[in-house]
């Protein structure tokens, strides 16, 4: 039996995107190399990574501003 091209298109529709959602961290590189900021796509991961072992937290860092 054969698929109509209707009933192929709409299972087509139906399924489900798997796209993977970026981390926060991915997020922000991908925003840095799009803005060209090299510099700071340098040092962004070991920036967050020491704020995660420091503790510090974004609401305390937006207070500070």
């Amino acid at each position: 039996m054969t698929t109509s091209p209707m009933n192929r298109m709409i299972k087509t529709m139906s399924k489900p995107k798997t796209t993977a959602t970026p981390t926060p961290r991915e997020a922000l590189h991908a925003l840095l190399t799009e803005l060209k900021f090299k510099g700071m796509a340098r040092v962004l991961d070991s920036e967050l990574d020491r704020a995660e072992r420091n503790g510090t937290s974004a609401q305390r860092w937006c207070n500070a501003c």
